[in-house]
């Protein structure tokens, strides 16, 4: 997943994707993972309210890794402020992923 900043939408339902999850020793992908994600305020550690985190992705059948829930259009988001979405992938025993992406809010106007 690229560190580069993604966008939500202000009182929009949004689709949170993780697409192509591998096993980093044999790069197999992982179709069985838990995945779960939690939206963080700007300072990293408060929850954003309007949900119950974390909330968790679920695999895309006959994909290659892919896994998706969505974010609901409740969330209380400002337009133009920064979050962080953290994301956890629990494979089993030595499979452990966790990324912290920054996000951004903006309105469909903008």
């Amino acid at each position: 997943m690229a560190a580069r900043v993604r966008t939500i939408y202000v009182s929009n339902d949004n689709l949170l994707k993780l697409n192509g999850l591998q096993n980093g020793d044999d790069l197999s992908y992982m179709n069985s993972a838990d995945v779960t994600a939690t939206l963080l305020e700007a300072d990293g550690v408060t929850e954003v309210t309007g949900e119950t985190w974390p909330i968790v992705l679920a695999y895309e059948a006959a994909s290659n890794g892919n896994y998706k829930a969505t974010l609901t259009d409740v969330l209380v988001l400002t337009a133009k402020k920064k979050y962080f979405c953290n994301l956890v992938a629990d494979g089993g025993a030595g499979l452990h992923a966790d990324w912290t992406v920054p996000v951004r809010a903006q309105t469909r106007f903008e």
